[in-house]
């Protein structure tokens, strides 16, 4: 998934209780899970950059609910869990 210099634990390994929780605001975050966010997504741009994407999600499924219209946002979503061989449901 991660190029073989990044040493970096992604977030869901290391933070049990991200694990089946709901973000729902800015204000769920604290400083460390913000930084590991930005680190995690700096981690994945280079691997799309080296690789252009992963198999990490194959075989997953992702539902996205846009209650408000967010067209940029819902596309983006969808473009990474492609990246990731994942596949999406709008």
């Amino acid at each position: 998934f991660f190029p073989a210099s990044y040493q970096h634990t992604p977030v869901m390994a290391t933070a049990s209780s991200w694990r089946g929780a709901d973000v729902l605001a800015v204000d769920d975050f604290d400083e460390s899970m913000v930084r590991e966010v930005f680190e995690t997504a700096a981690a994945m741009k280079r691997m799309v950059a080296a690789k252009g994407g992963s198999d990490v999600l194959r075989g997953r499924v992702l539902a996205n609910v846009f209650y408000e219209p967010s067209t940029r946002t819902m596309c983006s979503f969808d473009a990474a869990m492609k990246r990731l061989r994942g596949e999406g449901v709008s």
